[in-house]
């Protein structure tokens, strides 16, 4: 794996620098040859503070921001999700108790179409979850604002949010002090699964494959923190990793409805946000008063990497890709204190092509050869080279005489 450098993208405002929470979200993704990071800041344009993205061609240097609204009010208000099937975008965001979903066609130069938003529910909480199933159809979780519960809302159309029947659904009606959080993935033949906890309690889940099964509570241990974990699926297979106070654990839901559960060799009490590539290999970041780190099992073994920045930064407010194919990025906020900053880094999973290896060659031509190819006897020879380069280009180098 190679690193590519950091990118600072814009200030973030004093709210605690929530401009890229949180690790059960999702605000970046790469899509049309572009790295697109979405972050709560301030438009340089009109100078309110508004939901804000960014594109880039090599994770470096980025377009101009971009405003697509100005109502929220932090970054952990609202959350986006690339659909690699069709190619869209899928927004939701948080005005007071309001949620809304919008989608929107990306262009191949990094501006957005985006459609008309709709109204999913007028009860809700901020850090939300959301997908896209297999069906192309969006799911939303949440918690109630009126009612600290966690729920899931299914609509049944891609473009405007329409309600699917039984929806929204509780996934839950116990009681928490802290706030429930959840993380949604979708699996194959359009189920999903979500999981749900709030701090210091054991994380727990629930399929749906066409009804809701029954909740699976699943962690050996306790979250250590709000919002201390992060889930992505490959196939029908779900996994989750999560802080606890004496560890970070990786646990693994099989098709059979199955769990391991294991400890990795990073640090704990993080906030881990968790990413795939293609080919099922799993990426964990987190960051701490050293930096920002990955784990990776792609070599076979976890294997962890010191990554980009030695700048504390804000653990919470850490988001990462969902899947990626040739990279994998990573957003944050730094530093610790005010002015925050909203940062991009990335990581490439495919190896820079070799340039090609120097080409040349030579054909000397006798004096047979030569008279065969000027079509004309040669009465005093000396030599005749053709060379041909790397891009097949062709040089003549000859010394001769023709007829003379």
């Amino acid at each position: 794996m190679e690193t590519t450098k950091l990118s600072e993208l814009d200030y973030s405002p004093a709210n605690y620098g929530l401009g890229t929470g949180a690790p059960t979200q999702r605000k970046c993704f790469r899509a049309k040859g572009l790295f697109w990071s979405f972050y709560y800041g301030q438009d340089i344009v009109t100078g309110n503070f508004s939901i804000l993205y960014k594109t880039s061609s090599d994770g470096i240097t980025w377009s101009r921001s971009k405003s697509i609204d100005n109502l929220s009010q932090s970054g952990v208000r609202f959350t986006v999700w690339y659909d690699e099937l069709s190619g869209n975008i899928h927004y939701v965001r948080l005005a007071g108790t309001y949620l809304f979903h919008r989608m929107g066609v990306l262009r191949d130069d990094g501006k957005m179409e985006l459609g008309q938003e709709t109204l999913i529910d007028g009860d809700a909480g901020n850090v939300q979850s959301l997908c896209v199933d297999s069906s192309g159809l969006p799911w939303v979780a949440f918690r109630r604002s009126s009612k600290n519960i966690p729920v899931v809302a299914k609509s049944q159309t891609p473009d405007k949010w329409l309600m699917a029947d039984g929806f929204p659904f509780a996934l839950t009606d116990e009681s928490a002090t802290s706030y429930w959080r959840t993380c949604i993935v979708p699996l194959l033949s359009g189920d999903i699964y979500v999981v749900y906890n709030p701090e210091f309690f054991q994380l727990r889940g629930r399929l749906w494959n066409g009804s809701w099964q029954r909740e699976e509570i699943f962690s050996e241990l306790k979250t250590w923190e709000d919002a201390a974990f992060s889930a992505v699926a490959f196939g029908d297979t779900v996994y989750i990793v999560y802080g606890a106070s004496a560890s970070t654990r990786l646990c693994t839901r099989y098709p059979d409805g199955k769990w391991i559960e294991v400890a990795l060799p990073m640090t704990s009490g993080v906030w881990p946000t968790l990413s795939i590539d293609t080919q099922g290999n799993l990426y964990i970041f987190w960051t701490d008063d050293s930096g920002v780190k990955c784990i990776s099992n792609r070599s076979g073994t976890w294997e962890v990497n010191s990554l980009f920045d030695d700048t504390p930064a804000k653990g919470w407010c850490i988001n990462s890709f969902y899947k990626g194919e040739d990279y994998i990025g990573v957003m944050w906020t730094h530093p610790t204190r005010a002015p925050y900053k909203a940062v991009f880094g990335a990581i490439r999973l495919v190896a820079e092509p070799l340039p090609p290896t120097p080409y040349r060659k030579e054909v000397r031509y006798t004096k047979q050869q030569w008279e065969d190819i000027v079509n004309i006897p040669a009465s005093h020879y000396v030599e005749a080279i053709e060379i041909t380069y790397n891009d097949l280009s062709q040089e003549w180098v000859f010394d001769c005489l023709i007829n003379g």
